[in-house]
């Protein structure tokens, strides 16, 4: 039998995953890279990102299952560090040989068995026939930026998206409006704050974040995130419990059902706000912000129960305290306000919800003049000139593909990787299990579901339902549910140790952060060597180290997920599990977090 044929567009950190799995399944594999270097936005081109960009979650979480990091350090790899760890990853699995760099995608069409590609030469114009069977798409959900023609009509002097700020330098003594609060905008706008006249975020709906490091802002009142994560002997000092993926992103938590996760958080945030607290002034603007989360939304009694309930699960949530620091220190200025009225040089909002640390109970009316430069960032779009999605009869709708990857009517003829973003983890921890899915599918050992397509639908819209608070997002994914409802489908779902047989394993199932290394400890392509470098050799217990905020709450959901577990076992056996596009009107009470999304099964759990 002939191998199959696999052509992979993008070398960034999901198409190298996806060449790697493909080739070790026995595919013969082509990939098409637009540029001369691989990792696309974490690449050694200094055009790829903006300076000074830092991982928002840690290195060992965006490390391949596989392949764990150069050192036994866990820390926030500066982009520098993680374009690195990417090439020496293609090196390693000698993954270059396969790539034509400099070779952009103009059509891919198909065809009876497969398809026909036409591939393009960027220095020359040449145009090159390829065949393959199946064709996987690797370029991401952030590649081309969203149109900034529209944004600030009549303003008149420089506006730009944010893919093209590379550092602060020009914005010395200016005044800015950075418009977007994601982590981009953060770091954007505090970078432009220390050096301009003055630099001021605009949102139009309020917005979620949490720091990089709870224990640190909770406790120091000059906290600088960014000014640690540049230092390099702090590392070695900080545990495992000291990162945000510890509280959003182990099994523990959630196992939790909703209400509890937002009685918990929203419990922290009111009291970091309450008269006499004594919270850095850093964390008091971050709970504040998220409480203004629910606080405005006024018309829904019923809707604003339930953005309380889900508290940072019901949007995108920015993971980057920066902003916070630099608010509270007069360095930036945030304006929550659903829309801004733009002059050639001068910006108005009238209908102002929120302002720095305060929420008004009426609209505000504030002005800034003498406006210099506008930057957007406001994001990206999903687009694919190269397909005729409507010949296809697909959309580009993440929500509406099976996992994220697998449009209906084809079948797995055609994968996307990279579409699902984690609310928390990384999005290449997400596409390599995708990968490895789609290897094995092509390779004729696994399977797609008979239904995959109408399961691909009904799971897309009790996603739309759950994170209703950022409706635009289509990508986002809850991370342990999503995850471990892949590895079901690969075969390589971790059980969970036997307390009196390996009782420190126990605690890291339970505890530790649901890494990537985690799925390869069994089943098709199973590595245990490489896992066990990282969860028993570089991070035995003694790095975990609990702090003063996690051991009350971990007691807590941990006593909490026994009850939950029987709750979950009734729900599953009246309700008949998670299937179906509508998620219940009881969800945020009759089942664990875990199983509220992407159709994990109460009776798959250990």
């Amino acid at each position: 039998m002939s191998k199959k044929t696999v052509c992979v567009v993008g070398a960034g950190a999901s198409g190298l995953c996806c060449i790697k799995e493909h080739l070790e399944n026995g595919s013969e594999v082509i990939c098409f890279e637009k540029s001369h270097v691989v990792g696309g936005v974490f690449s050694t081109l200094k055009s790829s990102s903006y300076d000074g960009l830092y991982l928002t979650i840690s290195n060992v979480f965006m490390s391949y299952s596989d392949f764990p990091w150069q050192n036994d350090s866990i820390r926030y790899s500066p982009k520098e560090e993680y374009a690195e760890y990417l090439n020496l990853y293609a090196d390693h699995f000698k993954l270059r040989e396969k790539i034509k760099f400099g070779t952009s995608v103009e059509q891919c069409t198909r065809t009876e068995d497969g398809w026909n590609i036409i591939a393009k030469d960027v220095k020359t114009g040449n145009e090159t026939n390829y065949t393959c069977d199946f064709l996987t798409i690797c370029t991401g959900s952030n590649s081309v930026p969203k149109d900034i023609s529209k944004i600030a009509p009549g303003f008149m002097r420089e506006k730009i998206h944010s893919i093209q700020f590379q550092d602060a330098t020009p914005y010395k003594d200016k005044t800015v409006i950075v418009i977007g609060a994601g982590e981009s905008a953060s770091d954007i706008a505090v970078d432009i704050g220390t050096i301009a006249k003055s630099c001021t975020v605009w949102s139009r709906r309020p917005f979620l974040l949490a720091p990089r490091f709870p224990e640190m802002i909770n406790n120091d009142p000059n906290h600088d995130e960014y000014k640690i994560m540049q230092t390099d002997s702090l590392w070695s000092e900080l545990k495992i419990a000291d990162y945000l993926e510890y509280f959003n992103a182990n099994r523990i938590h959630n196992l939790n059902p909703l209400w509890l996760w937002g009685a918990l958080r929203q419990g922290f945030w009111d009291a970091v706000n309450q008269e006499g607290s004594k919270a850095a002034p850093a964390m008091k603007l971050l709970c504040a912000w998220c409480q203004f989360n629910w606080k405005a939304i006024d018309a829904n009694p019923n809707l604003r129960k339930k953005a309380w309930l889900q508290a940072d699960q019901a949007a995108f949530v920015t993971k980057n305290s920066r902003l916070c620091s630099a608010c509270a220190k007069g360095i930036v200025d945030i304006i929550v306000a659903p829309n801004a009225e733009f002059s050639s040089d001068a910006v108005t909002f009238p209908q102002v919800l929120g302002e720095n640390l305060d929420y008004f109970d009426q609209p505000q009316s504030r002005t800034i003049v003498n406006v210099d430069s506008v930057i957007c960032c406001i994001g990206y779009e999903t687009t694919c000139p190269f397909l005729d999605i409507d010949d296809l009869g697909i959309c580009l709708d993440p929500r509406t593909w099976f996992k994220h990857c697998f449009p209906p009517n084809l079948g797995h003829k055609l994968a996307f990787i990279g579409w699902a973003r984690p609310h928390q983890g990384g999005i290449p921890a997400a596409a390599e299990l995708l990968a490895r899915y789609h290897a094995l599918i092509v390779a004729g050992k696994k399977d797609l579901p008979e239904n995959y397509a109408q399961i691909g639908m009904d799971e897309g819209k009790a996603e739309s339902e759950f994170y209703f608070l950022s409706p635009n997002l289509k990508s986002l994914v809850d991370y342990p549910s999503f995850a471990d409802s892949v590895a079901k489908l690969i075969g390589c779902k971790p059980r969970m140790p036997m307390p009196f047989w390996s009782p420190s394993m126990f605690f890291k199932y339970w505890i530790y952060p649901m890494w990537p290394c985690w799925y390869r400890l069994r089943g098709p392509g199973a590595n245990p060597q490489a896992a066990n470098l990282v969860l028993k050799t570089r991070f035995p217990i003694s790095r975990f180290g609990f702090t003063s905020i996690n051991p009350v709450p971990t007691i807590l959901t941990g006593i909490v997920s026994c009850f939950q577990t029987f709750v979950n076992t009734i729900t599953f056996l009246f309700r008949g599990g998670t299937k179906g596009a509508n998620i219940g009107k009881n969800y945020l009470w009759n089942r664990s977090k875990y199983f509220v999304l992407h159709g994990n099964s109460v009776f798959t759990l250990f």
